[in-house]
């Protein structure tokens, strides 16, 4: 599997781990301010699993520590992000 893929399933756990924490009318918006990645073994499975804690949140950053897992639970990729949330611009 292309590390862009793996990259993007962290990016997409940390965000649905901060969404399961705030109130309904902050749920959408949830841009990416920093995000890295470490790849630790090749996903030879297409089946990725990732799992996703968040280590701190404040009233508009959230920090997220987010995990690759392949199938038989070998770590394959960790990342650590931040969330910038709570504040929508409407136009």
């Amino acid at each position: 599997m292309h590390g862009g893929a793996i990259a993007a399933l962290l990016d997409t756990a940390g965000v649905m781990a901060i969404k399961a924490g705030v109130e309904p009318e902050i749920k959408e918006g949830i841009p990416t301010i920093t995000m890295t990645v470490n790849y630790l073994a090749p996903a030879r499975e297409t089946d990725v699993l990732a799992e996703a804690r968040i280590i701190r949140r404040g009233r508009s950053i959230a920090f997220a520590d987010v995990k690759a897992l392949s199938p038989s639970g070998e770590l394959l990729a960790t990342a650590q992000v931040v969330y910038k949330f709570g504040t929508s611009r409407k136009a």
